[in-house]
């Protein structure tokens, strides 16, 4: 098969099976005729993707599908948890050929099982059929888009972060040698860069909705599984972001669910007897705030148990001594700390929310929870508008170049090098009436000499200092990815190279304050 003609049918194949669960869990909710009637349509659209492709077996249970659909909508019929489960199952068989691009998944006992569901009796003798049972295709007004590989436009920014690293040679160039035909130049040149960077990174931002819909079934499947009411309840779906954080962010969304649903959402029962409405909320948003996006995930549970975690905390040498709500709340964020009585298939090997924060970190995001016993937790993340630029401040040690990101720094602090004590890696110094820890990454390094600038950065509710030799200038420049082995370092997120070509580490501020903290 070739490739292209893959490539197109399995995203629009994809795009559509999102599509057909999303209308399916809206009709399950509400009883929409309108969603059901979009849900045949669209079932009707992936039968007719599989034929063209050839893959007939799977093309054959979707069209048995399509026919129940019809079929239900000239008759009434009141098992409907029963029929929605029947279309959810063929979603995940169609996402299952496309992921293994091949019909083998579809075995003997696959297919004999859903077969079995097919057979049951999903009507009922009263009622009446539904209404308008001619389905007319709506009529959609869409903009004309153009399928890009993302391989395409990685390589179109990395081209674009080549002309912005030209561009600073060329002003240094100029202010170099005054000459002012070559500065009107420069900064003609300058200015179309600037463009060309941002429509760049605007072919990056995607919306959140087609990540943030897909929970729905997620929930709807662990409340069943569980037997909770939840409601998932969706802001900000047309909230864009950088393609790399909507690719990357569906895991650790998907551990703070399970966790909001298994140690949040209590059973009906208990939370009548709260006073609450049997049917718990999951409220997951997002939203843009100048250059942050702003994720979040709460819900209306019990909120953190600070006696079960001080009780499981005491047991560990290192975290006996903790007793402020703050830090008894970053403990679930720990390798292998779970209040979880037993291992579950949801929680309880204490790894899950380890693994949440390690990933938002590695997409230069922080991680900040917020609870209130009996009324409920929040979990908020934020991260840059762009993963692919960053915008920050220029510092240097000795002959070695960093970059903080812009939206880390609170201030720049001119010392007396003799006013700290410059033999430690880890130091503190008094700052707005306050003790403001300080890291000497200089010293860290084991480099010598001391230093006389401290730039302060925040991290959620932290804050810190970074010792540093010189704040040279603010910049902008395009990320590139580390080299294999400073991977490994948690404060290390980045490289770029300046216009003179002398290389520069990009600084992850929440990685640096969890390492050290550490």
């Amino acid at each position: 098969m070739d490739d292209e003609i893959w490539k197109v049918f399995s995203s629009e194949t994809m795009e559509m099976a999102d599509s057909l669960e999303e209308s399916i869990l809206r009709y399950e909710k509400d009883g929409e005729t309108a969603a059901l009637k979009q849900a045949y349509h669209q079932t009707h659209s992936i039968k007719g993707s599989l034929g063209i492709i050839e893959f007939n077996t799977l093309e054959n249970m979707v069209h048995r599908c399509e026919d129940l659909f019809q079929s239900c909508m000239e008759k009434a019929f009141t098992r409907k948890k029963l029929f929605v489960r029947v279309v959810l199952e063929m979603v995940d068989l169609v996402r299952q050929v496309i992921h293994r691009e091949s019909e083998a998944v579809l075995d003997r006992k696959t297919i004999a099982a859903f077969n079995e569901l097919l057979a049951n009796d999903f009507y009922s003798s009263e009622g009446d059929p539904l209404n308008n049972t001619s389905v007319q295709q709506d009529t959609v007004n869409e903009k004309k888009t153009l399928r890009v590989e993302s391989a395409k436009l990685d390589e179109l920014l990395n081209l674009t972060g080549e002309l912005l690293t030209a561009g600073d040679s060329f002003k240094e160039l100029s202010e170099e040698l005054r000459d002012n035909r070559l500065s009107s130049r420069t900064s003609i040149l300058l200015g179309l860069i600037d463009q060309l960077s941002n429509r760049t990174l605007e072919m990056r931002m995607i919306p959140l909705a087609p990540v943030m819909k897909r929970f729905k079934r997620t929930v709807r499947d662990l409340a069943e599984e569980t037997g909770k009411q939840i409601r998932l309840e969706l802001e900000g779906e047309q909230t864009e972001v950088d393609k790399t954080i909507a690719e990357r962010i569906s895991d650790p969304l998907t551990h703070l669910l399970r966790n909001c649903v298994d140690h949040g959402i209590a059973s009906p029962g208990e939370r009548e007897k709260a006073g609450k409405n049997p049917e718990g909320v999951i409220r997951l948003g997002a939203r843009q705030e100048n250059d942050a996006i702003f994720i979040s995930i709460s819900d209306d549970g019990n909120g953190i148990d600070y006696d079960r975690i001080r009780a499981k905390a005491s047991n560990n040498p290192e975290w006996q001594h903790i007793n402020n709500p703050e830090e008894l709340a970053a403990l679930i964020f720990e390798p292998g700390f779970s209040t979880a009585g037993e291992v579950s298939t949801l929680s309880g090997r204490g790894m899950g929310m380890s693994a949440v924060r390690d990933a938002v970190q590695s997409l230069r995001g922080s991680l900040a929870i917020e609870s209130e016993p009996g009324r409920g937790t929040s979990f908020s993340m934020r991260f840059p508008l762009s993963l692919a630029l960053v915008e920050g401040l220029l510092i240097q040690m000795e002959d070695n170049y960093y970059i903080i990101p812009s939206e880390d720094v609170i201030e720049c602090i001119d010392i007396h090098p003799d006013s700290i004590d410059q033999s430690l890696d880890i130091t503190s110094m008094e700052w707005n009436g306050s003790v403001l820890p300080l890291i000497n990454l200089k010293r860290i390094m084991r480099m010598e000499g001391v230093s006389g600038n401290i730039v302060v950065v925040r991290n959620q509710n932290s804050s810190c200092g970074v010792v540093c030799d010189k704040v040279v200038s603010i910049l902008q420049t395009v990320v590139k990815p580390l080299h294999p082995l400073l991977k490994r370092e948690a404060w290390m997120q980045g490289s770029s190279v300046l216009g003179s070509g002398e290389p520069v580490l990009i600084i992850n501020i929440s990685g640096l304050i969890n390492q050290f903290r550490d």
